[in-house]
């Protein structure tokens, strides 16, 4: 009943955006060219300045785009509608539909589970248009979450490589992975929040691009209302933006991206929760991200990938660890007493490989995440303990048309976590195996 709900709802709330994008599309004007666009296969990847594709997931332009040579506007209305039943077995995450390593449950629940989901279901705006030699691209996506409602996931204009709104991160590569299910995150950084940035072409081969991002900290792990516990520490506003930058250089059989990340984290601390707002103190912390990753063909049908991150606070932008709230450990007091918190260091990898042989391609995708230090320091009292974990998949999709596919993939992960006093369950696993049908336009 509650799987059924959530699918009406779902549909429900598509129904009415689809509606109000056809009376949308309907009011251009009548005079308007509509073409098929040359952009259609999500195979491809269309390397667009302003326009953030990520490879194997997004179309570079709706299937139809509505050119209207008077005033240089170029529209189209797209989206995909993607139906992913699934089922567990030997091993359970606690996010249910998504896999992610971080969220498998301690010890192996063996519970068996079925569900379907809608998720990477979505509809998009795309407009394109000049003022004389400069470019302007405003784009608009809505999709279904995983509890089954609709929200916006990318909304941003661009004028040339400036882009403003809800925007992939700058350090991402959105070029690198193999086509997958999406429910198993086939890249290591992958965040979609509000930022302003600046991309710059260089010739053919390079590009660069500096943004200032959207800050956030999760500290709930630390508060008195989840944990029971006094650890000394609140959230606190941050006070400044992440900034991100990425170098990019291409070449007809792959490229090669060099991304860092910069966070200035703050909290608050006091020793006794009693204490007046003027006793307790700020704390900044630095929080920093390197990332090598890129594309590799050694022949034309066959895509390598590989992707490496290490850094200290940023887990939040790990797709596997991200809504963990693992970006600073509890290190003890400092010289004043107050409780000392400091960022946890990982180390994270992806390799994939994918190859397309007619209408039919096929994936292997290993990802290992792992955190250098435990979350509360050395007090090892948390039942949540992350230290690492891996996931392995592998998948077969057929494309009826450049537009639909469908495919089945299998999802093998393990977590790990530091000993703790008291248990000697330190490890968790799950399997989970995916069918997908999905139609793009």
């Amino acid at each position: 009943m509650y799987l059924a709900g959530n699918l009406h709802t779902s549909v429900m709330q598509l129904k009415k955006i689809f509606l109000s994008f056809l009376l949308f599309a309907t009011a251009l004007p009548a005079l308007a060219e509509v073409r098929d666009t040359m952009h259609v296969n999500i195979r491809e990847y269309n390397n667009e300045l302003g326009f953030y594709q990520k490879a194997n997931r997004d179309l570079g332009d709706p299937r139809f785009m509505f050119y209207d040579d008077k005033t240089h506007i170029e529209f189209g209305v797209g989206g995909t509608v993607r139906v992913t039943p699934y089922v567990s077995f030997a091993g359970e995450t606690s996010q249910n539909a998504t896999f992610l390593t971080g969220t498998i449950e301690i010890p192996t629940n063996m519970a068996s589970a079925f569900g379907t989901v809608l998720s990477g279901t979505e509809v998009h705006f795309k407009a394109r248009s000049y003022i004389g030699e400069h470019k302007i691209i405003a784009y608009l996506q809505m999709g279904a979450r995983m509890d089954g409602s609709v929200g916006l996931k990318q909304a941003y204009i661009s004028f040339n490589g400036l882009s403003a709104g809800i925007i992939p991160s700058f350090f991402m590569d959105l070029e690198v992975g193999a086509m997958t299910v999406g429910l198993c995150p086939e890249v290591q950084v992958e965040k979609y929040h509000p930022l302003i940035g600046y991309t710059h072409l260089f010739g053919k081969n390079w590009s660069a691009g500096l943004a200032v991002e959207h800050p956030g900290l999760d500290l709930s792990a630390f508060s008195f209302v989840n944990s029971g516990k006094n650890y000394g520490v609140d959230r606190e506003y941050q006070p400044a933006p992440d900034i991100s930058a990425h170098v990019k250089y291409r070449w007809d059989s792959g490229h090669l991206q060099v991304s860092g990340l910069f966070r200035n984290m703050v909290y608050r601390s006091f020793k006794d929760p009693d204490d007046p707002v003027e006793k307790w103190v700020n704390r900044y912390r630095c929080g920093y991200g390197v990332s090598l990753s890129g594309n590799y063909k050694p022949v034309k049908d066959l895509k390598l990938s590989f992707q490496a991150v290490c850094g200290a606070g940023i887990s939040n932008y790990i797709s596997h660890l991200a809504e963990s709230d693992l970006e600073l450990y509890l290190a003890g007091s400092d010289a004043e007493g107050y409780s000392d918190m400091a960022p946890i260091p990982l180390a994270a990898g992806m390799l994939s490989a994918q190859y397309n042989f007619g209408k039919c391609s096929v994936s292997l995708v290993g990802e290992y995440n792992s955190l250098l230090k435990k979350r509360f320091g050395g007090q090892a009292t948390s039942a949540d303990d992350y230290k690492d974990s891996f996931a392995i998949l592998g998948n077969f999709f057929w494309n009826i048309t450049n537009y639909a596919y469908i495919g089945i993939e299998y999802n093998f992960g393990m977590r790990f976590r530091y000993p703790m006093f008291g248990t000697t369950y330190t490890k968790g696993m799950a399997n989970r195996l995916y069918a997908v049908l999905a139609y793009c336009f």
